[in-house]
């Protein structure tokens, strides 16, 4: 893939998965080392996004935005490896049997959250997966997620202006419509009138979270 452009002399950034949960970055680099050995001047960054599926989507439309607006190669890659550090995911999931079939939480914590009937609160931050709580049902676990968007700007004392939004569904479309439009509510409070998008789950994520993952 890094080939057909190298070959023309146009500039690559390769933008990967957190590999906390998946091998694409080692392998783009791995990739790249053997590209530069014969093309040794071309312009090839392999940048780790430390995002996954709908705020990896966010990364890349940002990268894209300042291609069109002329920033130079070297300055989009600086840019894109600072702004990295404010992806957040805060989700929730139906129920954690495809995480733990996965191996990405532990058995005993799973077994405990099955036992208790309780819907799990997830944070995705610096690439890994974090267990941040549980509550009794679906409803206050997609209010919990909304509270932990808000808890996050009053605790760092960013400015949510300056952010770019989205919320990801996984397969109940009508429940995802639902959960944006209060998500939309709550960010217009909090930064006014914004595009907040909308997507859904890709299938890589969603096998591993489940269809009932929701979050922003």
């Amino acid at each position: 893939a890094f080939l057909e452009y190298v070959k023309n002399d146009i500039p690559v950034i390769c933008i990967c998965f957190t590999p906390s949960l998946s091998g694409s970055y080692n392998s783009a680099c791995s990739a790249k080392e053997i590209v530069l050995e014969e093309y040794p001047t071309a312009k090839l960054e392999v940048i780790n996004s430390e995002c996954a599926t709908v705020s990896q989507a966010l990364f890349v439309i940002e990268a894209c935005k300042m291609k069109e607006e002329g920033v130079p190669f070297e300055k989009n890659v600086e840019i894109l490896e600072k702004i990295k550090a404010t992806n957040h995911v805060f989700f929730t999931i139906s129920d954690l049997k495809y995480l733990k079939a996965g191996g990405r939480i532990g058995k005993i914590a799973g077994r405990a959250v099955d036992m208790l009937s309780v819907k799990p609160l997830i944070t995705l931050k610096k690439g890994s997966i974090e267990f941040s709580g549980i509550v009794r049902s679906r409803k206050k676990a997609l209010s919990k997620v909304i509270e932990k968007l808000k808890e996050y700007f009053s605790k760092k004392g960013e400015d949510p202006k300056e952010y770019e939004f989205a919320v990801g569904y996984g397969y109940d479309l009508e429940e995802g419509k639902e959960f944006y439009k209060e998500v939309c509510d709550s960010i217009e409070k909090m930064a006014g009138k914004k595009m907040v998008k909308f997507m859904q789950i890709g299938a890589t994520i969603i096998s591993h979270t489940g269809p009932g993952a929701l979050g922003i």
